[in-house]
């Protein structure tokens, strides 16, 4: 069975660098104000690696993966 991880995301502080649609763009998208938002507020244990590669390197450390 697969685990699920939450997403927390603080869109109101995202800097629209869009690293973390460059890393994932199939969970990831810019939005017309510039900003990124997710596809959802979870992902499955297959997409976890590359959500905490967006955590990581996230310019303005607003992604946060609650295990």
């Amino acid at each position: 069975m697969s685990h699920r991880y939450r997403i927390v995301y603080r869109r109101e502080e995202c800097l629209g660098d869009a690293v973390c649609t460059a890393i994932d763009p199939d969970f990831w998208h810019m939005d017309r104000d510039g900003k990124a938002s997710p596809a959802s507020d979870h992902v499955e244990e297959e997409q976890l690696k590359d959500a905490l590669l967006a955590e990581a390197l996230c310019p303005a450390r607003i992604i946060h993966i609650i295990r």
